[in-house]
């Protein structure tokens, strides 16, 4: 066993190990998977902002600062960081209880990610990571399942084309959403039902595509006819993003602000480490590769104070998308 402190295994620059040697190959790999990725984010980063209750473009921006930095710090090849729902559930949850308004979420968000993010980068340097070893890969696996559970749960009313209030728990989330059926909105759903069969098709037969990509740019085109040439088609959009825009944002000095926001940041800094350290330890043993826990959490730091100024949302390692980096290829950070 390793007996060196935790600070002398962090990197302040391990992209540097992964771009000696860099190839034409591992670009080709890379950018396939790092189209796939994108283009996912865009809908995934979106939905967790909703979640979350948060306008959907703090998602995006997350999304791009994540996955921007986090790989410049991270020891993973696979781990995407970004919005994900557990976290996205565990905010809403955590404003709910504190009974803030809307506007008041969006003041204490930036203020939030800071405390988040200091706290993971002290736990770096601390070894916090190594506290995991200790949770059996039995509560991985079911923290994995429900997690799963709980992605496909939010975004049932998304493919039903129904709004439903706003929920912490799955079964919650279930129960209102069956009360909702009766509301279907069968456009949004065949819509759905047809990207599914698009993005099965495309698995199965063109290999060669960035099927993630492809399927995307499918279902839009198939949307945007749709709504062109058949009246009833009206599905519900959001409104678009101002080209340019891209607000900054300042975390506020408020000593009882912070005093409130301590057990939210506290909880979703843990949830993080768990929810990252065990996808990046199961993608690193289906590839033969060890990871440095401590220095995934380093980076998940600096990625959550980029977001405090850049209006984004807290970020974690994403479930999907990093299967989705691995399943595409991917073969470096890059």
């Amino acid at each position: 066993m390793d007996a060196r402190p935790a600070a002398s295994r962090l990197s302040g620059f391990p992209l540097r190990e992964h771009l000696r040697g860099y190839s034409l190959p591992k670009l080709r790999d890379d950018t396939r998977a790092g189209v796939n990725v994108a283009l996912l984010d865009f809908p995934q980063g979106m939905a967790y902002a909703l979640i979350a209750g948060l306008p959907f473009q703090h998602g995006i921006y997350a999304s791009a600062i994540a996955a921007i930095i986090g790989p410049f710090f991270a020891s993973s090849r696979f781990l995407m960081l970004g919005p994900t729902n557990a976290i996205a559930v565990l905010c809403l949850s955590a404003f709910m209880g504190l009974r803030f308004a809307p506007e008041q979420v969006l003041i204490a968000m930036p203020l939030l990610l800071v405390m988040v993010g200091l706290f993971l980068i002290v736990g770096a340097f601390l070894g916090v990571a190594r506290l995991v070893h200790y949770v059996s890969r039995s509560v991985i696996t079911g923290y994995i399942t429900a997690a799963a559970f709980l992605i496909v749960g939010n975004q049932l009313q998304h493919i039903l084309g129904v709004a439903i209030p706003a929920s912490s728990t799955f079964f919650g989330v279930l129960h209102h959403t069956v009360g909702h059926l009766g509301e279907a909105h069968w456009p949004s759903l065949a819509l759905a039902g047809g990207t599914a069969g698009v993005y099965l098709l495309f698995k199965r037969f063109l290999r060669i595509l960035p099927t993630v990509a492809a399927t995307l740019v499918v279902a839009a085109a198939a949307h945007a006819t749709l709504a062109e040439f058949c009246p009833g088609w009206d599905l519900r959009t959001l409104d678009a993003i101002a080209r340019g825009h891209w607000p900054l944002s300042l975390p506020p000095l408020d000593a009882e602000l912070t005093r409130q926001l301590i057990p939210a940041a506290l909880a979703i800094a843990f949830l993080s480490v768990l929810e990252s350290s065990s996808i990046a330890k199961t993608l690193a043993a289906r590839a033969g590769e060890r990871i440095n826990v401590d220095q995934q959490l380093l980076s998940m730091g600096l990625a959550n104070l980029g977001c405090a100024f850049g209006s984004g949302m807290p970020i974690s390692g994403s479930l999907t998308r990093s299967a989705l980096n691995a399943a595409s290829g991917a073969r470096t950070p890059v």
